[in-house]
């Protein structure tokens, strides 16, 4: 199963740009693959997985840095958010399409609860190293890396001096217009990008949109794959909650979170999720996130918090929906792009996916 990027772009000068563009982006994103893959058993965070000694080995500066940014992400996670959750992903099967091991028992499952402690990893930036507490410390990322990897797409589109972007990668996007408003004559001339946020139990409905031209916006659910469980009570996703070491019922619920930083909107969007509505939404207020819940079983299915307010609208909303016809990004919006050169770019990665429950929630990739 592949993951798949698109870089959606315009440049003031020469279209050709855009080849060395795609191909810098490209091989960024095979850099990062060979760094933090858990398909791959060679890659770098695989590789210090596997070490059971308790003593500072020497990563990568980017290894080192996004484990730092978990351990923070995870001390404001009031609980919903751990980076060493690995053992219960592979325990679970959660990487493979059909599971052939019966669920962990209670012995299993007890180590696993154990196993799970942020708290055991220690970190240090400058040399890039990573400490274990104990040996069997096993760290999973992939609920930032894809932010990660859309921070750097942004990077690289800036220094190749692009003037606007929309940038997707499994499904998380990033918006960034900011040298086109520069030149606009006008507030209300201003370039927008409308993205819509499809409903969980029927992809071809929206719940909400949001019209922007800066920022990411990332969602995690619990909708998009589904494993039986093994006890017999339906079926799980690929979430895990640290505090019982088990994955998610599956459910036709998800979580969008507005962001600046990429990597902020990625990590809160799936703390949010595991915390669930009730608790999420507190979580929300208190560290003011911008993040939309919606859960198609419950009255009213959806809940904003109060930052959140004025950047998820209704999908009704004819001021908001305006020249919209279909749950796809409007292109359309960006006025300054009707006369300009639109360079699109879709390349399917050859990369191993790291998180599938994205929601392809704006453009076809």
């Amino acid at each position: 199963m592949g993951m798949t990027w698109s870089a959606q772009v315009r440049f003031r000068g020469v279209s050709q740009a855009a080849d060395s563009l795609q191909a810098e982006i490209q091989s960024e994103l095979d850099r990062l693959n060979a760094i933090f893959s858990l398909y791959q058993e060679d890659s770098e965070l695989s590789r210090w997985n596997r070490q059971s000694t308790a003593v500072w080995q020497d990563v990568s500066l980017d290894l080192a840095r996004l484990v730092e940014r978990s351990l923070q992400q995870a001390r404001r996670s009031g609980g919903y958010f751990d980076p060493a959750i690995e053992p219960v992903t592979r325990a679970y099967e959660l990487r493979s399409v059909h599971r052939t091991k019966g669920d962990p028992d209670e012995r299993t499952a007890a180590r696993l609860r154990e196993q799970i402690d942020w708290r055991e990893v220690e970190v240090r930036i400058d040399p890039p190293a990573l400490r274990k507490g104990r040996s069997d410390l096993q760290l999973d990322l992939n609920a930032l890396v894809e932010g990660l990897a859309l921070e750097r797409m942004h990077e690289i589109c800036r220094r190749h001096e692009v003037e606007g972007s929309f940038l997707d990668i499994g499904g998380e996007k990033l918006i960034d217009l900011s040298r086109l408003i520069s030149r606009s004559r006008s507030q209300d001339s201003a370039p927008l990008v409308t993205i819509h946020i499809e409903s969980p139990a029927d992809p071809r409905r929206t719940v909400a949109i949001l019209r922007a031209s800066s920022g990411c916006v990332s969602t995690s659910g619990t909708y998009r794959q589904r494993w039986p469980d093994r006890q017999g009570q339906g079926a799980v996703s690929h979430l895990i909650d640290p505090a019982t070491a088990t994955p998610l019922a599956w459910s036709p619920a998800l979580v969008s979170v507005y962001h600046a930083d990429p990597i902020e909107a990625d990590g809160w969007a799936t703390t949010l999720m595991v915390a669930g509505r009730e608790a999420g939404l507190r979580l929300a207020e208190e560290q003011g996130v911008a993040a939309m819940f919606y859960d198609a079983r419950l009255i009213p299915p959806m809940a904003i918090s109060t930052s959140g307010q004025e950047i998820f609208g209704d999908p009704q909303d004819t001021k908001l929906n305006r020249g919209d016809s279909a749950p796809v990004s409007s292109l359309s919006l960006w006025r300054t792009f009707l006369v300009m050169t639109l360079v699109t770019m879709i390349v399917r990665s050859a990369w191993r996916a790291w998180k599938n429950s994205r929601s392809r929630s704006t453009c076809q990739w």
